[in-house]
């Protein structure tokens, strides 16, 4: 038996996100697969892995996404969409609150980063160096998690303004 997905609005997230994220991306890698033999095995896997568009849907421009979305919710009532208007706006001030804090604990990680850095190359061998490593290991891997959390909640924010501002045109269309 299939779980069932809740989906507020018919809107799958997650689907929507992974779209937004590949905007000609495909066409991208296309284009490189043919002087790479990198890129073809890259375009063989994303082929695979999104089978039939099942993870996300393939669009090469931002037009085309917009379009897709006219399309989408185009038999929507202008309540519905100013509804789901409302959800995506709760869902980029989450977002855009979350990027915030992150990157307060993320600036003070990397200066922490930097200098201690700086301190090991401009000191004595007096430290142990297996702590040092120990330490420089663990800070670095912690702030790649930060960029990459950072960079999630980013890109989160962006595509529900996108999104919202399509919403908002097609809701001044709708009578």
């Amino acid at each position: 038996m299939k779980k069932i997905k809740y989906m507020p609005y018919n809107f799958n997230t997650k689907y929507e996100l992974r779209t937004y994220k590949n905007i000609g991306e495909c066409h991208e890698i296309l284009f490189k697969a043919r002087k790479s033999l990198i890129y073809k095995i890259c375009m063989f896997h994303r082929n695979i892995n999104n089978k039939n568009e099942k993870k996300y849907k393939k669009i090469d421009k931002f037009s085309q996404w917009e379009k897709y979305i006219n399309e989408k919710f185009n038999e929507y009532s202008k309540e519905d969409l100013k509804n789901l208007r409302h959800y995506l706006k709760q869902k980029k001030r989450r977002a855009g609150s979350g990027f915030t804090v992150w990157t307060s604990v993320a600036t003070p990680i990397y200066v922490f980063l930097l200098t201690f850095m700086l301190t090991m190359l401009t000191l004595e061998n007096s430290y142990d160096i297996k702590a040092v490593r120990c330490i420089s290991i663990t800070t670095i891997i912690f702030a790649f998690y930060l960029f990459y959390t950072c960079s999630k909640y980013k890109l989160m924010y962006n595509f529900c303004r996108d999104y919202i501002n399509i919403l908002k045109e097609m809701e001044n269309h709708v009578l």
